[in-house]
Formats: structure tokens, sequence, C-alpha cells
């Protein structure tokens, strides 16, 4: 069942790159190849696993999932009953889209602005340490990591680097270090926070206090133990 292409165009590390009518031609022959893998599974009763590779998530989530409806596994009524997905796509999107909001309108940058104008006469280790926590805990106005890293970094990174005497580096380090920690403050703080807070195991009051608890413990760790090491070995 497989067929194999011809790729052409530039190479991109040591592989062909399509272009746009390749491309086009390429996802045709792969629409063909799952529609037959589709008739075989319902004629046959196979049970399958079928691995997609790749970085975009919602893609390979939309096709899992319409798979399993072409192959019946499952039937739109279940996606319809399922409440609580509904319920975390709705108000996940609306924090996406107010995330999104605030660096339109200018917001970020003019907190950035602001936030190292009001640090910048404090000693280097304590301006490090506040332009950590914030950046850390203004998370909270975010849906999703990537949002954070999207709209905040870059205006924080503009703004630290006119700072005078400021390890630009080491600082940038402490940001993207802190980034892998923020997920669990809030029920929307990354993209699987939503089902985990959905599955009702742990109470709201709960999650919230305990996901800021566990936010602070985290990031005084990553003060403690991440500061020292970059100031002495990245500044």
């Amino acid at each position: 069942m497989a067929r194999k292409s011809q790729l052409t165009g530039p190479a991109v590390n040591g592989k062909k790159k399509l272009n746009g009518k390749e491309y086009g031609r390429e996802l045709r022959k792969l629409q063909t190849e799952l529609v037959e893998m589709q008739e075989w599974v319902k004629a046959t009763g196979a049970r399958i696993v079928v691995v997609f590779e790749g970085r975009d998530a919602a893609g390979k989530a939309i096709s899992v999932i319409s798979l399993m409806l072409l192959t019946k596994v499952i039937t739109w009524n279940d996606i319809a009953a399922n409440k609580q997905a509904w319920g975390v796509l709705v108000w996940f999107a609306t924090l996406v889209a107010m995330a999104d909001a605030l660096n339109t309108v200018g917001f970020l940058k003019w907190f950035a602005d602001r936030t190292t104008a009001r640090l910048a006469n404090v000693p280097q280790v304590a301006l490090i340490i506040g332009l950590v926590a914030v950046f850390f805990y203004i998370h909270y106005l975010f849906a999703s990591s990537t949002a954070h890293t999207a709209a905040v970094l870059p205006v924080f990174l503009a703004a630290i680097v006119t700072v005078k005497g400021l390890p630009i580096r080491a600082v940038t380090l402490m940001l993207v270090y802190s980034l892998g920690l923020l997920g669990v403050i809030s029920p929307y703080a990354t993209g699987p926070s939503p089902i985990w807070y959905a599955s009702g195991y742990i109470p709201t009051r709960d999650f919230w206090r305990l996901g800021f608890i566990m936010g602070t413990i985290f990031v005084l760790v990553l003060l403690m133990v991440g500061l020292p090491w970059v100031l002495h070995f990245a500044a």
C-alpha cells in the first residue's frame, strides 16, 4: 500500500524540502492511503495502532479523532456528550485570546518596561530574583506556556537589555528555565492542565492553593540552585 515519492527542492538537514505542488501531491497520496486503510479495517475488523510523528499536536489529535470517527471506534454523539472537554475548549480558547489581546494593546511591553525601571537601582542579584519572580507569576494571565513564551519572553528580553551591567545570558537562562516549572500554578497553565483539573480529583480551591504553593517551592529551588550556577558558569 505504501508508495515511494520523488522529492525535489533544496535539501534541509540532509532531506529534500517539498514545494507547494509536491506537498499537495504527497498529501493527496496520504489521504488516499488513509481511506484505503479505513476500508481495510472495516472489512477485516482488524485492530490497529497509528503513530503520527510531527510537532503539531493539534493536527495529530484531529487526525486521530477523525480516524476514530471514520472507523466507527467512536461516534459523534460520544464526542458531543463530553461536556467537560467542550467546556475546557471554550474557556481555554477565551484565555488564549485574552492573553494575545494583552500583547496586542501593548500592556506586556508597558509592564516589562515599568518592572525593569523600578528594579534598575537594586543590587544585581536582587534584580534577577525580582525579574524571574515577576516573569513566573505573570503566568496567571496566560493559558499555556506557549502563549506565555511567545507573548512575554520577547518583551522581557527587550527590556532587560536596556539595564546596564546585567548579565543578559544568565538572566535569559533563568527565565527560560522557569518556563518548565510554571505549568503547575493554575488549571490553565499548560495544555494538559485543564484535563487534570476537569478530572475532579482535586477540588478547585485546593488546585489553586496547591498550585501556588508548589509553584513557589519550584521557583525558590530554581533561584537557590540555578541562579548561582548561571552566574558562575553562564554570566
